[in-house]
């Protein structure tokens, strides 16, 4: 069993350093450290000595385990290669959790089409 971004509900990608992650079941985004985003970008073959580790002070499972609560994560079974030990930059595994844009994550293009007032809409309210 390997680690892995939950599919099909968490699609993922890495910018500069920083992983983003959408939650596709309730529109939520996470911006990752780049510490937390090189454990990410070993999945799904993090090694399993590194969840034994600490970075910055927070243990690597104790990380895994709360993005596994959050529905980020899951454990599957995948051929995987395990992922050589990443050199941490010393900004720690923390993670930031927006709603901002989830009214708008969630929308579904191909129903929610409303002609004059564009494409997608939402009815419910605006904020």
């Amino acid at each position: 069993m390997n680690l892995t971004w939950r599919h099909p509900g968490v699609v993922s990608d890495t910018v500069d350093g920083v992983t983003i992650a959408i939650d596709l079941d309730n529109g939520s985004y996470y911006q990752f450290s780049k510490d937390a985003s090189l454990i990410l970008n070993g999945l799904p073959g993090v090694d399993v000595n590194l969840l034994g580790s600490e970075v910055g002070g927070i243990k690597v499972q104790t990380f895994v385990d709360e993005l596994v609560q959050l529905g980020l994560l899951e454990m599957r079974s995948i051929d995987a290669v395990a992922s050589a030990p990443p050199n941490f930059v010393g900004d720690g595994l923390s993670f930031q959790t927006f709603t901002d844009l989830a009214h708008i994550l969630m929308l579904d293009p191909i129903h929610d089409v409303d002609p004059p007032m564009g494409w997608p809409h939402s009815d419910g309210p605006q904020t």
